[in-house]
């Protein structure tokens, strides 16, 4: 039952990234993490052994933790990504911000006169 619980929570999963990028409320560049999080999710949910195998290999001693380590491991790479792109954004704002203070204050000293429509 807990095999047939985890194919299907990882199916769900990988269906909801799938379906988020089709819908365009996933954007293109994030696929790169999330596509390889579903396909994991399904390769784990369908072979739990080989999840068993990597943590004996790797020295942890329950596989759980394993888990839990790269979970944290994830987090961590999303939030530093996350930090990275509201620092762009921030910037462009800042850009911007300062773009329309300067067009706001050439418009109040150059106001356009009632001739300039072009028309004679």
């Amino acid at each position: 039952m807990l095999k047939i619980s985890t194919i299907t929570a990882a199916l769900v999963l990988f269906v909801f990234i799938v379906r988020s990028l089709r819908r365009k409320s996933l954007k293109e560049r994030y696929v790169g993490i999330w596509i390889p999080v579903g396909t994991l999710a399904v390769a784990i949910s369908l072979f739990p052994r080989t999840i068993q195998e990597a943590s004996n290999f790797l020295g942890f001693q329950v596989a759980s933790n394993l888990v839990l380590f790269l979970a944290v491991l994830f987090l961590v790479f999303i939030v530093l990504q996350m930090s990275v792109a509201i620092s762009r954004l921030e910037s462009k704002l800042e850009r911007a911000i300062i773009e329309l203070a300067l067009l706001k204050q050439r418009m109040e000293a150059d106001p356009p006169s009632d001739s300039d429509d072009g028309s004679s």
